[in-house]
């Protein structure tokens, strides 16, 4: 069989159209193979670094420990990845973590705002994609600076793995924020090729958000400016066609909320 032979010219051209796609690949399994030589000593780190987060999260009363995010979110840190992806020969000790433990609630706070920030954007992204870009929500709704959107009526979540409508549903950051790291995803992209286990983002629940907008509309406010808090401190009554035995059902906002069903 005869092939035609390419020209030099053909041949630059055909590598310059393949390297940008090549060399992405070539780098993640580099990164890839590099972590692979030394994952036992980078587990054996990450160990000690864990007992030391225990030690810190041991000194916290336990409304406030069962809020701090898992030990996972300090891997990306680039201090971090500086000691516990150190060379196979270097001797890490807990004395090598010191700094960081050190700003053990810095860290907690800001990763803690972050997710406030992430949550709201996935607020967005859902609201944009189920209306067309058209929010359906006041436009200052995402940029005010008095009240953050996790903190709305429709600020209503679950869980990607367990997306089970016979659940309670997550509803405002209270909620949230207690539940932010029950399911964790191992799909964390550190680096080209390189994946860790990360807190899994939760679904903003669009349909029962919507039914809590209709909620707010009932009693007269507009929706997408009452916080969670304010709905309590109303504690209005609503009620339903449902009939049962005992007669008409009456809900709270918040039990209203949860009987929805799609």
């Amino acid at each position: 069989m005869f092939a035609p032979v390419l020209s030099d010219t053909c041949s630059l051209s055909v590598w310059a159209r393949l390297r940008p796609r090549l060399e992405p690949l070539v780098q993640a399994s580099q990164n890839r193979r590099v972590l692979e030589a030394i994952q036992a000593k980078v587990n054996a780190r990450m160990q000690i670094l864990r007992n030391l987060y225990d030690e810190y999260l041991d000194t916290l009363k336990t409304s406030k420990r069962y809020l701090c995010p898992p030990v996972e979110i300090l891997r990306p840190l680039p201090e971090v990845i500086t000691i516990v992806e150190a060379p196979d020969e270097v001797n890490v000790t807990r004395k090598d973590f010191e700094h960081i433990a050190s700003r053990f609630e810095q860290i907690i706070a800001e990763h803690i705002a972050r997710r406030r920030g992430d949550c709201a954007a996935i607020m967005k992204s859902t609201l944009e994609r189920n209306t067309g870009g058209n929010l359906g929500c006041p436009r200052n709704t995402f940029t005010r600076d008095d009240l953050h959107p996790v903190e709305l009526v429709e600020s209503i979540w679950s869980h990607g793995h367990s997306w089970d409508w016979s659940l309670p549903r997550i509803v405002g950051w209270s909620s949230l924020a207690s539940e932010l790291y029950a399911y964790m995803n191992s799909a964390y992209e550190l680096r080209p090729g390189v994946f860790i286990n990360m807190p899994e983002d939760p679904v903003f629940d669009y349909h029962t958000a919507k039914f809590a907008s209709s909620l707010v509309s009932s009693v007269g406010l507009l929706p997408y400016t009452v916080s969670a808090a304010h709905m309590d401190e109303r504690d209005d009554r609503f009620t339903c066609d449902c009939l049962t035995e005992q007669g008409r059902m009456v809900f709270t906002w918040r039990s209203a909320v949860s009987f929805v069903s799609p």
